[in-house]
C-alpha cells in the first residue's frame, strides 16, 4: 500500500516526459495512454463496466430462447410443407388453404420477430465490441508507457488486470456474436422458405378467384357414387384440424389464463353495474337497454369470447371454435337483447351456423361436403323467403339497424339461391363462398346488433353512475353525449361488419388494392402536384381539428368556466382563441400530413393579396377588427351596447361580424369594423350598475323638504337599489304648474332598470298621497272683464275644496277665486 504514495511523483515524471515529446499534428487522433494519476480511478471504472458487460452477456434469455426455438420452428415448417396436397395448395379447399396460409403467416411472424431481436442484439454487441477495442488500445498504450517510465509495479499490475478482463469480455462478445450469426443465418434461410410457400398460396388463391366463375367440379348428381371416399376425407380433415388446434394450444396455453382474468374482471364490473341498475330499474329510458344485467354471466362470457382475438392468433379454426362457443351466451341473451321481430331469424341462423361449423370441423371437401352445403343453401333460402314474406308487415315498423338487418336478409336469400344453382352445376367454389359467407356474415350481423345494444346499455349506466354525475357536462347534456357515443360506435361496428363481409366473399383484398391505387394516383392542379390521398388526408386532418376544437370548447364551457372566477366576457374570448388556435394548428398539420409544400401556396397567396387590394378590404378590416375586439375587449359578449339607433345585448363576436340582440327580440348583424371605428356606447363595460331617474312635480305650496324626505325614503326602501351611491332627491326648479323634483337611485342590475323605475313611480305616488302632497295637473287662470250681476255672484260663491286625486285633464277645469295677485295658484306635470 505504501507504493500509492509514489503516484504523484510518477505522475509528475510522466507529465514532464510528455511535455518534452513533440506534439502530434492536430489532425491525427487516436488512443492515448491513461495518465498515471488517473490509472487507479480509470481502472475501477473500466473494471466495473467490464463486470456489468459480462453479466449482461450471461443473462441473455432472448437469444437463448431464439436458438432453442429454432428446431421447433423447423418442425412446424416441415409439417406444413408435408400437408400441402398432391399437386400444391390449389388442390386444397378454400377453408383448408386459408388455415394453412394463416399458419404460414404465423411462422413468418415468429421468424421475423426473432430476426429483429437478433439484429437489435447484434447491433448492441457490435457497439460493445468497438468500445472494448478502443479500451484495449488505450490500456495497451498505457502499459507500454508504464514500462518506459518505470512506473510503480502496482500500477503496471493494475493495467495488466484491466487488459485481461478486456480480453475475456472480447472473447465472450465474439462467441455470442458467432452464435447469433449462426442463428441469424438459419432464420434467414427459413424465412426464404416461408416466403416461397406464401407466394405459392397467394398464387393459388389468385387462380381460384379467377376460376370462381368457372366450373371446378362435376354436377352434383355425378358425384353421388363418390360417397364411399367420405371416410378417408373425414379422417384427413380431422387430423389436420387436430394438428392445428394442438399447435395453437401449445403456443398460446398461457393466454387462456389471461382470458380467464379478463372474464372475471368483466363479470365483476357487470355485477357492480347491476347494483346500480337495481336502483334505477324503474327508469323507462334504460330498462330496455340494460336487460343483459339480468344475465351477467352470459353477458361476461359473450364479451370475453368476442375479445378472444386479442389473446389468440387469427385462424379459421380458432374463429370457427369461438363462433360455436359464442352461441351459448347468445342463446341466453337473445330474449332480452334481440328485438322480438328478429328472434326467429336469429334462432334459424344459429341452427345454420351450428351445422355449418360442425361439418367444417369434420368434413372439408368431397361429395358429402357438397350435399351438406346444398342442404344449407336450400334450407336458408326457403326459410328466409317464407319468413320475410310472412312477417313483412311487422318488420316494416323496424327502424335503424333493425331495418337494415331485414334488407340484408333479402340479400342473403338471393345469395342462397345463387349458391344452390352453382352447387348443382359444379361451381363448388362459388357455392361454398356464397353459402358460408352469407351464413357467417348474417350471423355476425346479429352478433354485432347485440354488441351495439350491450354497449348502449353500458354507456347509459356509465353516464348515470355517481362518479359520472359529478360532471356538470354529463348532467346537462346526458342525452346528447349518449347519442354521440352510440353514433360513433354504430359507425365503427358497421364498418367492421362491411370489412368482414368483403373478406368472406373474397372482395376485400381487391377493393383495398383498388382503393389504394386510386388514392395514390397523382393529380396536377397548375403547379401543385397532389393526389386523392393527400386531399383526403388534408380534409380528414382539418375535420379532426375542428372536432377537437368543438370538444375542448364544450369541456371549457361546461366544466372549467363554471368553476372558475373569470371576468365577465373572458370565457367567450378564451373559447374563441382556443378555436382559432386549434383550427390554425390543424390546418398546418393537415398541410404537412398531406405532403403539400407550403411553397406551392405562393400563387394562391398572391392571388389572395390582389383580391384583398381590389375588393376584400372590408372583409380584412372586419377580420382585423374582430381580433382587436378579442384582445382589447372594448365590447364583450353579454354587454349592453348602443350603436347609432340600435341598442341591445352582444350575443356573439365572430370573425367578420358580431350579433347584437335588440330588446325587441331582433338579432342584428353588426360588422366588427363598426364596433371599432364608430362611436359605441357600452352601458356595461366596467360593471352593470345603472342610474335611474324618476322626475316628479308637486303642487305649489308643498313643503320642498317634506317632498325630498318622502322621495329619499321611497328610494332607500326599494330592495333593488344600492346604498353606494345612495338615493338623491333634487329640487330641480319652478315649473309652470308645479315644483319640479327628481329622484335618482342606482341599481346593480342593469337589465332591471325599467322595472325598478316603474316600481319607484308607483311607490312615489302612494307615498305622496299618504303625506297629503298634491300632484298637480295643468291649470289656467281666467280673467273676466265684464259679467252680469248673477254671473258675478255665482263666480264669487266659495266651492268645497277638492280632495287630491288623479285629475281628468281632458274634461275638468277648476276655476278658483281670484287671488290678490289676480289668479289662482296651481301646477302640473309637463
Amino acid at each position: 500500500m505504501a507504493c500509492w504514495f509514489l503516484l504523484p511523483a510518477a505522475a509528475s515524471a510522466l507529465q514532464e516526459t510528455a511535455a518534452e515529446t513533440p506534439e502530434a499534428p492536430a489532425a491525427e487522433t487516436g488512443p492515448e495512454p491513461v495518465v498515471a494519476a488517473r490509472i487507479p480511478a480509470r481502472a475501477e471504472e473500466d473494471l466495473a463496466f467490464l463486470a456489468s458487460l459480462q453479466a449482461r452477456l450471461a443473462a441473455a434469455p432472448s437469444v437463448t430462447r431464439i436458438t432453442d426455438s429454432l428446431p421447433a420452428l423447423q418442425r412446424r415448417i416441415d409439417a406444413l410443407s408435408a400437408i400441402k396436397g398432391s399437386a400444391g395448395p390449389e388442390q386444397l379447399s378454400w377453408r383448408r388453404r386459408q388455415n394453412f396460409r394463416q399458419q404460414w403467416l404465423q411462422v413468418r411472424a415468429d421468424l421475423s420477430n426473432s430476426k429483429s431481436t437478433l439484429e437489435n442484439r447484434a447491433t448492441s454487441l457490435q457497439k460493445e465490441r468497438d468500445r472494448l477495442r478502443e479500451l484495449n488500445e488505450e490500456w495497451t498504450l498505457t502499459l507500454q508507457t508504464a514500462r518506459e517510465q518505470n512506473l510503480a509495479k502496482l500500477l503496471e499490475q493494475r493495467v495488466r488486470m484491466v487488459l485481461e478482463e478486456i480480453a475475456k469480455a472480447e472473447k465472450a462478445v465474439s462467441a455470442q456474436l458467432d452464435s447469433m450469426t449462426s442463428a441469424y443465418t438459419q432464420i434467414t434461410d427459413r424465412l426464404a422458405a416461408v416466403s416461397a410457400a406464401l407466394t405459392r398460396y397467394a398464387a393459388a388463391a389468385d387462380r381460384n378467384v379467377d376460376r370462381m366463375w368457372l366450373p371446378d367440379s362435376e354436377p352434383i348428381w355425378l358425384t353421388l357414387d363418390k360417397l364411399n371416399e367420405t371416410g378417408a376425407q373425414l379422417r384427413s380433415t380431422w387430423e389436420s384440424n387436430v394438428a392445428v388446434f394442438l399447435s395453437v394450444w401449445e403456443r398460446y396455453r398461457s393466454s387462456l389464463r389471461l382470458l380467464l382474468v379478463f372474464f372475471v374482471t368483466v363479470l365483476l364490473l357487470l355485477l357492480i353495474l347491476s347494483k346500480r341498475h337495481d336502483e334505477t330499474a324503474v327508469d323507462p329510458d334504460i330498462a330496455a337497454a340494460t336487460g343483459f344485467l339480468s344475465r351477467p354471466i352470459a353477458a361476461s362470457l359473450f364479451i370475453t369470447l368476442n375479445a378472444a382475438g386479442w389473446f389468440f392468433p387469427t385462424s379459421n379454426l380458432i374463429d370457427d371454435l369461438m363462433l360455436l362457443l359464442i352461441l351459448m351466451p347468445m342463446l341466453r341473451l337473445a330474449p332480452v337483447m334481440i328485438p322480438k321481430q328478429l328472434r326467429g331469424l336469429f334462432y334459424f341462423l344459429t341452427a345454420l351456423v351450428v351445422v355449418q361449423q360442425t361439418y367444417n370441423l369434420v368434413v372439408d371437401q368431397g361429395a358429402l361436403q357438397r350435399i351438406l352445403l346444398l342442404a344449407l343453401s336450400v334450407t336458408g333460402c326457403l326459410h328466409l323467403v317464407r319468413t320475410l314474406r310472412k312477417k313483412r308487415h311487422e318488420w316494416q315498423a323496424l327502424e335503424g339497424w333493425e331495418s337494415i338487418a331485414v334488407r340484408v336478409a333479402w340479400l342473403a336469400a338471393v345469395a342462397f339461391f345463387v349458391a344452390i344453382v352453382a352447387n348443382v352445376f359444379g361451381y363448388v367454389r362459388l357455392a361454398e363462398m356464397l353459402t358460408e359467407g352469407t351464413i357467417r356474415s348474417a350471423y355476425l350481423g346479429i352478433v354485432l346488433l347485440v354488441v351495439a345494444s350491450l354497449l348502449g346499455g353500458i354507456v347509459e349506466l356509465g353516464l348515470r353512475t355517481p362518479f359520472a354525475q359529478r360532471s356538470r357536462a354529463i348532467r346537462s347534456h346526458h342525452v346528447a353525449i349518449r347519442t354521440r357515443v352510440m353514433r360513433v360506435a354504430h359507425w365503427l361496428i358497421g364498418f367492421a361488419w362491411v370489412i368482414y363481409v368483403l373478406g368472406q366473399f373474397g372482395l376485400r383484398d381487391s377493393i383495398v388494392a383498388a382503393t389504394v391505387e386510386f388514392l395514390r394516383r397523382p393529380i396536377q392542379i397548375g403547379t401543385i402536384d397532389t393526389s386523392p390521398q393527400n386531399i383526403l388526408t388534408f380534409v380528414l386532418a382539418l375535420w379532426v381539428a375542428v372536432k377537437i376544437s368543438q370538444l375542448l370548447r364544450f369541456v371549457l364551457e361546461n366544466e372549467v368556466y363554471p368553476r372558475s372566477n373569470l371576468q365577465r366576457g373572458a370565457a367567450p374570448t378564451i373559447s374563441l382563441l382556443v378555436n382559432y388556435a386549434i383550427v390554425t394548428l390543424g390546418f398546418f398539420f393537415a398541410v404537412s400530413a398531406s405532403g403539400i409544400q407550403l411553397s406551392q401556396f405562393a400563387i394562391v397567396i398572391g392571388a389572395l393579396s390582389v383580391g384583398i387590394g381590389f375588393g376584400l378590404q372590408n372583409v380584412v378590416n372586419n377580420f382585423v377588427s374582430g381580433l382587436i375586439l378579442i384582445f382589447e375587449r372594448p365590447v364583450k359578449v353579454g354587454d349592453t351596447v348602443e350603436v347609432g339607433a340600435l341598442m341591445g345585448v352582444v350575443s356573439r363576436i365572430g370573425i367578420r361580424a358580431s350579433v347584437v340582440r335588440s330588446y325587441d327580440g331582433a338579432e342584428v348583424i353588426v360588422p366588427n369594423g363598426d364596433l371599432i371605428s364608430t362611436r359605441v356606447i357600452n352601458w356595461t363595460l366596467s360593471d352593470r350598475r345603472k342610474r335611474i331617474k324618476v322626475p316628479i312635480g308637486v303642487a305649489y305650496g308643498s313643503d320642498p323638504e317634506q317632498v325630498r324626505e318622502t322621495l329619499l325614503k321611497v328610494g332607500a326602501d326599494h330592495p333593488d337599489t344600492i346604498d353606494d351611491p345612495g338615493p338623491i332627491a333634487l329640487f330641480m326648479g319652478f315649473g309652470n304648474s308645479s315644483l319640479d323634483f327628481e329622484l335618482r337611485v342606482w341599481t346593480a342590475e342593469f337589465d332591471s332598470g325599467l322595472r325598478i323605475q316603474s316600481e319607484l313611480g308607483s311607490s312615489i305616488y302612494r307615498a305622496l298621497a299618504e303625506a297629503g302632497i298634491e300632484i298637480p295637473f295643468p291649470q289656467q287662470d281666467v280673467h273676466l272683464r265684464s259679467v252680469s250681476d248673477d254671473a258675478g255672484r255665482s263666480l264669487t260663491t266659495p266651492v268645497p275644496a277638492k280632495q287630491p286625486g288623479p285629475p281628468d285633464h281632458g274634461t275638468e277645469r277648476d276655476i278658483g277665486e281670484p287671488s290678490a295677485a289676480g289668479g289662482a295658484d296651481g301646477g302640473g306635470d309637463r
